[in-house]
């Protein structure tokens, strides 16, 4: 199927058929094959009786062991071939995929047919056959008349045909069978021809050409983005705190913005290193007081117990705040804490949160309000959990704010959940530059 300066061309109809029913039209399929490059791309396209009748739904590429797959107007993955199944003893990914396509059993065994018959031409056929096991758990409820039992063994046969002179693909046939009874056929016709591959567009094999963006690409646009909207403060890629502290040495990029009123603020930069996780987020004033006002009142910062102090940085004044996770949601005395007042850095832009019944979302998209519970004796024994804050060129930058009061409880502590943690934290705060 190798022709230098052209491509295979090929178009397939398929039909399935539950028997004694005739076959139906399900879908059609284009497939471009530059084998010298083993480089395929695949078009499906719905047929009569289906959604979207004769439209393009899903793209594939096939380039070497690279599958980019996507379907329209959704973004588009990479994938290793190895990750599809594709056809054993076929060579190459755009040849497998021809042949089989995706999806393919672990098990399936392959054999070669010669000289068998399809629609009235002499052809070779490659029979793949492979059995699924029955799921030992529970097989959920009765299936319908006439499907197959879900406790017993299903097997099915793949026979893909090709000419017994050219070696030309012609089509191929599939049929499901338990206890000797088919419970279902499939049959695919194809044509084909070889075309000129300067006929074709000079990105018609190109993954970007489909949609897909490298994930490199994809975080350079997401920090451009940020900075378009004015600074952003992060940690840079890599952060060492010193002083024993864990390394952050891996980092990666959570876009906020689609989450509207749920979580209004730019960005968040979450960093891990030896078991550590560090939340590093960009607000506007308003946005983050609205989340604090909100919360708050679910946190450990609530609580009679927990500890605020401020911090004057280079970069500006900073708080920190100390407490206990077994006081988020159920606090002192088996209530909910109460929320309380923030009180801002002198001159800060920041409104101080008005100490009212705190709101949390409940069943049904309701919200109920926080009871007051009933202060506990504070024991002094170390906090373990900590959040910073500090408002710098017109950003609140947060560290550690909760993803989610249900978070706060079930989240290990680590080291920077301490007085010094956070504020290694806090003086490790940079202005990202275009370009990092």
């Amino acid at each position: 199927m190798t022709r230098e300066g052209y491509v295979y061309h090929v178009s397939a109809a398929m039909s399935a058929s539950v028997p004694p029913n005739p076959p139906e039209p399900i879908y059609g399929s284009e497939l471009w094959i530059d084998s010298t490059h083993d480089s395929a791309r695949f078009e499906l396209e719905s047929r009569a009786g289906m959604e979207g009748d004769g439209h393009i739904h899903s793209v594939q590429l096939a380039i070497g062991s690279d599958v980019y797959s996507g379907s329209v107007g959704d973004s588009v993955t990479k994938m290793d071939a190895s990750e599809y199944r594709l056809c054993p003893i076929v060579p190459g990914t755009a040849l497998a995929w021809l042949i089989c396509g995706p999806g393919l059993p672990e098990q399936a065994t392959a054999t070669v047919t010669s000289g068998t018959d399809y629609h009235g031409k002499r052809a070779d056929a490659l029979v793949l056959t492979f059995v699924l096991q029955p799921d030992p758990g529970d097989h959920g409820p009765t299936p319908p008349s006439g499907s197959p039992d879900p406790t017993k063994p299903l097997s099915y046969t793949f026979r893909f045909f090709v000419d017994a002179d050219s070696y030309l693909p012609l089509g191929s046939e599939s049929e499901a069978v338990q206890d000797g009874k088919s419970y279902g056929k499939g049959v695919t016709q194809m044509s084909g021809d070889f075309i000129p591959a300067a006929s074709l567009a000079a990105e018609f094999f190109d993954p970007a050409a489909i949609g897909y963006v490298s994930p490199e690409d994809r975080e350079r646009a997401l920090l451009d983005s940020w900075l378009a909207d004015g600074p952003f403060f992060w940690l840079g890629r890599r952060f060492d705190p010193g002083s024993g502290l864990p390394v952050l040495d891996s980092m990666e990029l959570n876009d906020t913005r689609s989450t509207g009123a749920e979580r209004s603020s730019i960005g968040i930069v979450s960093y891990s290193g030896l078991g550590s996780l560090v939340y590093v987020e960009n607000w506007s004033p308003p946005g983050w007081a609205s989340y604090w006002d909100r919360i708050r009142g679910g946190t450990p910062w609530a609580s009679n117990c927990a500890k605020q102090t401020t911090l004057d940085l280079p970069m500006g004044r900073a708080t920190i705040w100390l407490g206990y996770r077994r006081d988020a949601m159920t606090g002192p005395g088996g209530g909910p804490p109460v929320p309380i007042a923030v009180t801002p850095p002198a001159g800060s832009t920041l409104a101080t949160p008005t100490p009212q019944p705190n709101e949390r979302p409940a069943q049904g998209g309701q919200f109920s309000v926080f009871p007051t519970p009933t202060p506990r004796t504070c024991t002094g024994e170390p906090f373990d959990v900590a959040i910073g804050w500090i408002e710098v060129s017109g950003r609140i930058v947060t560290i550690n704010a909760p993803l989610g009061l249900g978070s706060i409880a079930v989240q290990k502590s680590t080291p920077f959940d301490t007085l010094a943690g956070m504020e290694s934290l806090l003086r490790g705060l940079r202005q990202m530059r275009t370009g990092e």
